[in-house]
């Protein structure tokens, strides 16, 4: 497959190699290092516009190289974290913020997650008023790559960001990589990445508040 072919394909959104791209900078590290010997057309300014694509092997090596460099084996839940404060989505935030509140953003992950990578399914639970349980599958039922279950661990936990709301809580209560390293007890072992999630409501509007 040409990389021509696979930019067509939009299989990895720019949105999340620029999130890394941006992260790094508060971090101090050198872009240069990141983006070292890809191929063309991969350069900085390429893959800092959230309107262009890449291959899923291009995406997975700059993830590494960022994790290499800082020594933080999960350096993409924090990139995902970060996501409301470094703005790398080139205004899909602000589309977002539109919606009523984090629930419905939970509800509607398998829309907004299009937007970012086509090589992976999430399937979102609503369980409660401020709760869910949320699954992400890798390409062709495989498991998610690790990278992506960081990534999406740290946006699932950022969300309510986007309100001014505290940090969601986000326990890892399955996983393809890491089976023995969760929150909860897995009661199997199976090809996706399952994540409890919890957070705090949005305030009532004034007009809604008993005097």
């Amino acid at each position: 497959m040409s990389t021509d072919q696979a930019i067509i394909q939009k299989e990895v959104s720019c949105r999340v190699v620029n999130s890394v791209l941006k992260y790094a900078q508060t971090r101090g590290i050198s872009l240069d290092r990141l983006v070292e010997g890809l191929p063309f057309p991969y350069t900085k300014e390429y893959l800092s516009n959230p309107l262009n694509w890449v291959t899923p092997e291009i995406s997975e090596l700059i993830c590494d190289r960022a994790a290499e460099i800082t020594g933080d084996r999960a350096i993409m839940s924090k990139v995902g974290m970060a996501i409301p404060l470094i703005r790398p989505l080139g205004g899909l935030d602000t589309s977002v913020r539109k919606l009523a509140g984090p629930s419905m953003v939970y509800r509607l992950l398998p829309t907004y997650t299009r937007f970012f990578n086509t090589t992976f399914r999430i399937k979102p639970n609503i369980t409660g008023k401020t709760t869910a349980t949320i699954e992400i599958f890798g390409p062709r039922g495989n498991a998610p790559s690790k990278n992506t279950c960081y990534l999406i661990q740290g946006i699932l936990a950022a969300i309510p960001a986007l309100w001014n709301l505290p940090a969601a809580e986000v326990r890892k209560t399955c996983c393809a990589h890491d089976p023995e390293n969760l929150d909860e007890v897995s009661p199997s072992p199976r090809n996706s990445c399952v994540f409890d999630v919890q957070w705090q409501p949005k305030p009532l509007a004034p007009e809604f508040l008993c005097v």
